[in-house]
């Protein structure tokens, strides 16, 4: 952590602690900004009245149901709405977009409904944007739909923008070859707005001025080192009217620093803090991390679009997937269910099944890669 940073949280924990009832109790601590607790939304939402600033009156509100389909009410004064678009329009400036741009926002149901890609093809023609933005399988549906037509974009467009949703491998190749402009990555909440955007290399990098990213055991709630996998947990620069301190996302990365630009960057798990179940105990789903190479195998060499890994029971599990190529599932069953077994130290069954379409989340939009039906 640089001088200035701690500096900055210095100052934050005497704001918080001088400001808020929640945090009243906590100041004078030797610890200081690391002895806060760590929160998740259900904590601030049952004590909000502790956690409001006492002078700012919000203005604005949205709502958000987030992966783990917890209503939320998120509140902002007009100011702080105007601070975190400004912040995220300086990430989009290195990428061309101009001041004055044209958004084309693709509906989080698209892939459900295979005639609204006409629309946004018809939307492309009439709106000339400068920024497509998305859920990452509706950008692809929408890129494979523009190749197969031989539609091309207007030249207005500067880039493409996915955010909310883990990219399969290869589809962002394939975006950029349909829309002739890069393909970007915006990872942030509707809490708070940006925490990382891509860069010229391609990685996530942080917004510090922003934010203060930790990542954590979400068991023992105590931050990792630098490089090791955990729940990623964020603290707000710019929310004051309710602050979102140490701020638990339920997403699952790992935090890594350069050291020639000093510039910090996350790398993404495409699974949040669900665990798998088991009879006598719950894993953590980060150790799908360890099984990256083989689902990268099924996409680059053969020929899966898209997968999700479904816990049906206890010792049964699905993979479903989509496929643009032959696919001997017997053989993908035989390899994924002793390793899957070796990780979890206990005996599983894996069932692989092609279908037509996964399903994205009903509560929210999002289609990730493992999802539990055992409650």
């Amino acid at each position: 952590m640089t001088s200035s940073m701690a500096e900055r949280l210095d100052g934050l924990y005497s704001f918080l602690t001088e400001t808020y009832p929640y945090y009243r109790p906590l100041s004078g601590r030797r610890e200081g900004f690391f002895s806060l607790p760590f929160l998740k939304k259900a904590a601030i939402g049952r004590n909000r009245e502790l956690f409001a600033h006492p002078f700012l009156q919000p203005e604005l509100e949205t709502y958000t149901s987030g992966t783990t389909g917890i209503p939320f009410r998120c509140v902002r004064t007009r100011q702080e709405q105007l601070a975190l678009s400004m912040a995220l329009f300086r990430q989009r400036i290195p990428w061309g977009l101009p001041a004055r741009h044209r958004l084309l926002l693709l509906s989080n149901r698209m892939t459900d409904e295979p005639h609204m890609l006409l629309h946004y093809e018809k939307l492309l023609q009439q709106q000339e944007p400068h920024l497509i933005q998305g859920r990452s399988a509706a950008l692809y549906a929408l890129a494979v739909h523009c190749l197969e037509a031989g539609f091309r974009p207007a030249k207005s467009l500067k880039l493409v923008q996915n955010w909310g949703e883990p990219i399969q491998p290869g589809h962002a190749a394939v975006i950029e070859e349909a829309f002739g402009v890069p393909y970007t990555d915006y990872y942030g909440l509707e809490e708070i707005w940006l925490i990382g955007y891509s860069d010229s290399s391609g990685r996530l990098r942080i917004d510090e001025r922003s934010v203060y990213v930790e990542i954590i055991d979400p068991e023992r709630q105590q931050p990792l080192l630098p490089g090791e996998y955990g729940e990623i947990a964020v603290t707000s620069f710019v929310m004051q009217s309710l602050p979102y301190i140490r701020y638990r996302t339920g997403d699952i990365g790992r935090l890594l620093r350069d050291e020639q630009s000093g510039a910090s960057y996350l790398e993404l798990l495409p699974v949040r803090t669900a665990h798998i179940r088991l009879p006598d105990r719950n894993v953590h789903a980060s150790i799908f991390r360890y099984l990256d190479k083989f689902f990268h195998t099924l996409a680059m060499e053969q020929g899966v679009i898209q997968y999700q890994l479904v816990q049906e029971q206890y010792h049964v599990f699905r993979l479903l997937l989509l496929v643009n190529a032959a696919l001997n599932t017997e053989e993908l069953e035989r390899k994924l269910g002793p390793m899957l077994s070796r990780y979890l130290s206990a005996p599983v069954e894996v069932r692989a099944e092609i279908v037509q379409h996964i399903p994205p989340n009903p509560a929210n939009g999002k289609t990730l890669s493992f999802i539990s039906l055992i409650s």
